[in-house]
């Protein structure tokens, strides 16, 4: 009868189990815990398919121990930061199908050797621990591996263990009997959670890197053997992950990029692909650098926004702008080039438009309308405002589309700017220039590419002559392309070219800037939430043209793009409609790093 009870009651628990709900345990040290500190965009809703079962009380945060909630960080401490497990969950709810939920069950401790999770010696440690880690070695019940083990089972009533992350070493540098270690813990894990070896595989992540001059760097090699010692092992690279100044910590970014990869490589493990990322992943939430304003000009579809991102007249009364190029100056401030026109002409009155200096303290915004950049020269006409730094330390403005293609210079973002000349297109006299993007060449040449979608490249400086290079690189099949931005990162040249009819950019590559350009997909479509706040907030402008992007460190950081609430025919001026230019941050380094990625990725 007690036999039958037994079963019974086995029959019920496992019955109640949802198989779709997959759950990974989480422990280690400090960079598991994470370290304190989150940045605007961690702070996001996070998918309600996300979940963390709280192994402590999180009072500030109403969490209770043992409950699910949705997986807004911290997700280990109350004082704990971002840690790898945010963005491994992140990463896996938005490429499992939607039926799918994920859970983290995180018990870790800063500081920590791996010895205090043998849960048949780790007495002897934990005696001799610091008073700050007893605190939290306490804080689980004075045994955190029977602690995991509890709060895992109570996890198990909900979902199905299917995975084990692990991030710890830093303590245990140089140990070469840290593999054995870990191994006796895992099999630990298995045997009281009742799980399979090979069904449920351990992720360890590598500590900060050499290359980040990461103080423990050393043990890298060491848990890089891990899969010698216990087969069903995957060993995560934190290359590329960025420190903070102790060289033990990740920064936000480092983890977040740290949490993709171990999402990266569990995805294949429980059956599935990652899905196909193009530049559109990449853009990040806009941090507001005031409240969020309802009553302000535009559409329903831009309210609530920030009014003081990028570059607006928040009257709407004076000037619409369009456009939008920026550069730092040595000083730190935030110089923006763009073109502007009254307003009162609605959006038409931009083939009048002049070519105006703003700038800000931060990158986002606000920025200041300075003025006219060259007030006594053609009235200070100018359209496909673009600007940047020339190899010898100046800079440049560069013009077309309204006038031909005028290059304007200065030793000075606050000019004055001087009338270098007009470009020219060698054997063609007659040559038109339109949407115009230039760029110095790393080089030494200079390249740019129009509305046509053609190369041009010059080895005689800025003003050229330019030759071009062949036919259009822009992808066959897509109508109405234009206004492209060309840059160079992460070893390619880059283009973001718009479709103005269907509303959607796309992103192109190339190993040389000239030859064999690829389509890499969608750029970004102003339908989706390319512009979206930490609160959850998302505009919609109507259109999103004149691409540009800021670089920091080589890699892309910002994006621009001239918008406007409605369509450009409904702005007629003197109304509650018009146009700015918007900053939106974005993931670069990631781009970059998962472009090379692709490419050193074995063939087929």
């Amino acid at each position: 009868m007690c036999l039958l009870t037994g079963l019974l009651l086995l029959s019920i628990s496992a019955f109640s189990q949802d198989t779709n709900f997959f759950i990974f345990l989480c422990f280690g040290q400090s960079n598991s815990e994470g370290f304190p500190g989150l940045e605007a965009q961690d702070k996001t809703p996070v998918d309600e398919r996300f979940q963390v079962l709280a192994a402590v009380d999180f009072p500030r945060m109403d969490r209770k121990k043992g409950n699910w909630y949705p997986a807004i960080p911290p997700l280990c401490r109350p004082s704990a930061g971002l840690c790898p497990a945010d963005y491994f969950g992140r990463t896996l709810v938005s490429n499992l199908p939607p039926h799918i939920k994920v859970g983290i069950v995180n018990v870790s401790v800063a500081g920590c050797k791996i010895e205090l999770f043998d849960k048949d010696s780790f007495q002897a440690y934990a005696a001799t621990a610091p008073g700050w880690m007893t605190n939290i070695i306490n804080a689980y019940g004075g045994n955190p591996y029977q602690y995991l083990v509890d709060v895992a089972k109570m996890a198990q009533k909900d979902g199905v263990i299917k995975g084990i992350l692990l991030h710890q070493g830093e303590s245990n540098t140089n140990d070469k009997e840290w593999p054995k270690k870990v191994k006796g813990i895992y099999e630990n894990l298995i045997q009281d959670l009742g799980l399979k070896a090979e069904a449920v595989p351990l992720l360890a992540g590598e500590v900060v890197n050499a290359e980040q001059h990461g103080a423990c760097a050393s043990m890298n090699s060491i848990i890089d053997d891990l899969p010698k010692t216990i087969p069903n092992s995957h060993v995560i690279s934190s290359k590329g992950c960025t420190s903070r100044p102790d060289h033990l910590h990740f920064t936000p970014a480092g983890y977040r990029e740290l949490g993709r990869r171990y999402a990266e490589k569990m995805l294949p493990l429980l059956g599935y692909q990652p899905k196909t990322k193009t530049f559109i992943n990449y853009f990040l939430p806009t941090p507001p650098q005031g409240e969020l304003v309802q009553e302000t000009w535009g559409a329903t579809n831009v309210l609530p926004r920030d009014i003081r991102n990028g570059l607006e007249d928040t009257t709407i009364k004076k000037y619409c702008y369009w456009d939008g190029q920026i550069i730092k100056a040595p000083d730190g401030k935030y110089h923006l080039f763009a073109s502007r026109w009254d307003e009162s002409k609605g959006h038409g009155g931009w083939f009048g438009s002049v070519a105006v200096h703003a700038v800000s303290e931060s990158l986002i915004g606000p920025y200041v309308d300075k003025g006219l950049c060259w007030p006594d020269d053609h009235g200070g006409r100018g359209h496909n405002v673009t600007a940047l730094t020339l190899p010898d330390g100046r800079y440049a403005i560069v013009i077309s589309e309204t006038r031909p293609c005028e290059v304007y210079v200065s030793k000075s973002l606050d000019g004055p700017w001087e009338h270098l000349g007009t470009i020219k297109v060698e054997g063609d006299p007659k040559w038109h220039a339109s949407n115009v993007s230039i760029m110095a060449r790393p080089d030494g040449n200079f390249e740019f590419v129009p509305r046509d979608g053609r190369i041009f490249v010059s080895d005689r400086g800025i003003l050229g002559p330019y030759k071009a290079q062949g036919n259009s690189v822009f992808p066959q099949g897509i109508p109405n392309l234009e206004d492209p931005c060309i840059w160079y990162s992460g070893s390619l040249y880059h283009i973001v070219v718009n479709s103005w009819s269907t509303r959607t950019a796309y992103h192109l590559t190339s190993s040389d800037g000239i030859h064999d350009w690829t389509n890499r997909g969608l750029a970004y479509d102003p339908r989706e939430a390319i512009v979206r706040y930490p609160d959850g907030t998302v505009n919609h402008w109507n259109k999103a043209e004149r691409p540009s992007v800021y670089l920091e460190n080589g890699h892309v950081a910002a994006t621009t793009l001239a918008v406007i609430d409605v369509e450009k025919e409904q702005d007629k001026g003197n109304d509650d409609h018009g146009s700015k230019v918007i900053v939106i941050p974005f993931d670069g380094a990631a781009l970059d790093r998962d472009l090379q990625s692709a490419a050193d990725a074995p063939k087929p």
